[in-house]
């Protein structure tokens, strides 16, 4: 799978809406697109591609954005997208993307009814439907029991029935089976364990905490927030970040490893908020 993601880092931030906040955010530069995965001992390769693309409420807040040049060179299906296919009214946008030649796609409602057997899964309002298969964009939650479901078929005949939810503690998106591939251009697993604490402490209390999550959340200080991390194609195994917390204060910085410990990483702040540590170079540890 190719995932280059090169970032030039420049003085000058640039400066778009994405949802309802501002981002600051050195200037991206294009990567190549991210290809499924296929088996190599059968040759079959997954029938749908599903990529978390951030929270925004329609296409135009997503295309407005200063990420969506770099989730596009990722993602060139994306231009083909036009509109929200189905928006359960909550939730992240996600992409659709079949990976099949010729398929059909099918998406019904999902709830918690279902999940406990009181209610027939076949009785779920039908949200989408085509012979005809191409990328579409949804707009849900996938927080247990999740919202939809979503059946796929290729023109040879394999098909997939699949529920999208994520691992709480991690925001990993739960695919059982090999015929559905998450797509992610985030690699925050280089330097860090989801859903684990991470703490800087320069004494005289200057502390910080970080906890990632792989939907694109972060929790700064023990208080919500937003990231994303991406290659950095001129800093051999660096890591770029960028992040805003609870309070919309937004930290860009270049993350490496830290040999002294499994896990733990060095962090190298570029602009912006300094998470409160005083301090532009911190390492930080698992707890």
């Amino acid at each position: 799978m190719k995932q280059i993601i090169t970032l030039l880092w420049v003085a000058a931030s640039l400066i778009a809406q994405a949802g309802d906040v501002t981002v600051r955010l050195p200037r991206i530069m294009h990567t190549g697109p991210i290809d499924p995965v296929c088996n190599d001992e059968t040759g079959e390769c997954p029938l749908l591609g599903a990529a978390w693309l951030g929270f925004f409420d329609s296409i135009d807040a997503l295309r407005q954005s200063a990420f969506f040049p770099l989730l596009l060179s990722a993602y060139p299906s994306l231009e083909q997208v036009d509109c929200v296919a189905v928006d359960t009214g909550s939730g992240p946008l996600w992409l659709l993307d079949p990976l099949a030649g010729e398929m059909s796609l099918a998406i019904n409602e999902y709830d918690f009814d279902m999940f406990l057997g009181v209610r027939s899964e076949d009785d779920g309002a039908m949200l989408y439907r085509t012979e005809t298969a191409q990328p579409i964009v949804v707009r849900m939650t996938a927080a247990d029991p999740g919202q939809m479901r979503i059946h796929a078929v290729d023109n040879e005949g394999h098909s997939v029935t699949w529920i999208p939810t994520m691992v709480p503690h991690t925001g990993e998106l739960r695919c059982p089976t090999p015929w559905v591939e998450p797509m992610t251009i985030d690699v925050v697993t280089w330097r860090a364990e989801p859903g684990r604490d991470y703490v800087c402490d320069l004494g005289s209390g200057h502390r910080a905490t970080l906890r990632f999550y792989l939907d694109g959340q972060v929790t700064v200080n023990g208080e919500p927030g937003r990231y994303r991390a991406f290659h950095l194609d001129d800093i051999p195994d660096a890591m770029g970040l960028w992040l805003q917390d609870a309070h919309g204060r937004q930290t860009s910085a270049i993350v490496t490893a830290f040999e002294g410990a499994d896990r733990a990483f060095n962090l190298q702040l570029f602009d912006g908020y300094d998470l409160g540590l005083g301090a532009r170079f911190a390492t930080f540890l698992p707890e």
